[in-house]
């Protein structure tokens, strides 16, 4: 029996509840034997591949795995929430963990899980990120904390060759291009090189921001001669004499509309709760009997917006959960909307049921998500300063 298997036996035939600290540091980590006053090299990686034969823990064929993903399939897919998920063969990004959160909340407003089992859920992967960050994921990594020569070279040469682009009429399309070609270089480069996980997984670590400290500074508006500059030097590299104002203008663009954005989108949300405080939803399986509905066309990428909604297919009402949902998917419906409602408030069909589902009656005082939107937009300027460009054409801004 190989190495692996041994532990991969151990994991599968353990509670859940015995994956501590200990067991992941025995494990998986280089750390310092107090008694033997000794470094203790790590027994196992994370990403080391094992076999699980069909139904060894929610697979239904062979597949090949690794030890990392097996720990968090144990350890996160257990104690209630076996029933929702089969074997997470994949790596556990921001986006694959959204999906699984997904799967835990709308369980929990369908009643198949109680909020109890939910809340214990949280409180381990919030253990398991919190405390073993460090060994899941090492942030950094000698050759992601510095410029790269390569890229420097690379750098000098498409400077040099887009010099007088760089300072006419298309400098906002050529600074875009340089950028893009410098990063694509950096990660060809860097591939397989663990400080980029924190990158990859969406967790943290954003591409903007390694541009800006490792690569090039790149676009920067110029409030001043109302065009952009385009910054050579990263910070890793230190700031350039002819580059501080240009540097003094980015920070500004982050700073300010952090400061004022703030302030309006917090006037914003008086407004709206002045406006809307008032409304309430009538109760529960109350139907105005509204003929008119609104025609929408639903996509797995949109039905977060309009879950649970009711929509009307020939004489049926039918509630859009995600388990009807899909059959749905990339067809035109006919949804009962709170624009057409004929109650005084707002009856349970024009609402949709979500509300309902979260025990929220005074319907109103959400109106506040549309100000936080807002004000996490701004917020974000603050750290992302990048510059982005887009193709406007009438059909996506009217449709």
């Amino acid at each position: 029996m190989a190495k692996a298997d041994v532990l991969k036996k151990q994991i599968l035939t353990m509670p859940f509840s015995d994956i501590t600290r200990t067991f992941l540091r025995d494990n998986f980590c280089r750390h310092y034997d107090v008694k033997t006053k000794k470094v203790v090299e790590p027994k196992y990686q994370f990403n080391e591949k094992v076999v699980l034969l069909p139904n060894e823990l929610r697979n239904k064929e062979k597949i090949t795995t690794t030890l990392g993903r097996l720990v968090v399939n144990k350890f996160l897919i257990a104690d209630g929430l076996e029933h929702l998920f089969g074997y997470i063969n994949e790596p556990i990004t921001k986006k694959v963990l959204g999906r699984i959160e997904e799967t835990i909340a709308n369980a929990m407003l369908d009643e198949k899980i109680t909020a109890d089992v939910f809340s214990r859920y949280y409180n381990r992967i919030q253990w398991m990120t919190l405390t073993m960050h460090s060994v899941f994921c090492g942030s950094f990594t000698e050759r992601t904390v510095a410029p790269i020569p390569e890229i420097q070279k690379l750098k000098d040469k498409l400077f040099k060759e887009h010099a007088d682009d760089l300072k006419g009429k298309d400098a906002l399309a050529t600074g875009n291009r340089i950028e893009k070609e410098l990063m694509t270089k950096t990660k060809e480069i860097l591939k397989g090189d663990p400080g980029l996980d924190l990158y990859d997984s969406g967790a943290r670590g954003n591409y903007n921001n390694f541009r800006d400290m490792f690569v090039v500074r790149g676009l920067v508006w110029n409030n001043v001669t109302k065009k952009f500059d385009m910054l050579k030097n990263a910070l890793g590299e230190g700031i350039r004499k002819d580059e501080i104002a240009s540097y003094g203008s980015q920070v500004v663009s982050g700073a300010y509309p952090k400061a004022i954005g703030t302030a309006e989108a917090g006037y914003y949300t008086k407004k709206l709760f002045a406006v809307y405080q008032t409304k309430v939803l009538d109760p529960r399986g109350s139907d105005c009997g509204s003929k008119k509905t609104r025609r929408f066309f639903l996509t797995e990428s949109n039905y977060k917006r309009v879950k649970y909604r009711w929509i009307v297919d020939g004489s049926k009402l039918i509630c859009l959960t995600p388990d009807v949902a899909p059959k749905y998917f990339g067809k035109f419906v006919n949804m009962r909307s709170p624009l057409y409602c004929c109650s005084k408030n707002l009856c349970s069909k024009c609402a949709g049921d979500l509300f309902y589902r979260l025990q929220i009656q005074n319907i109103g005082l959400t109106s506040p998500d549309i100000s936080t939107s807002y004000l996490n937009k701004l917020m974000k300027a603050f750290h992302d300063a990048s510059v982005a460009t887009s193709e406007v054409t009438p059909q996506n801004m009217l449709l």
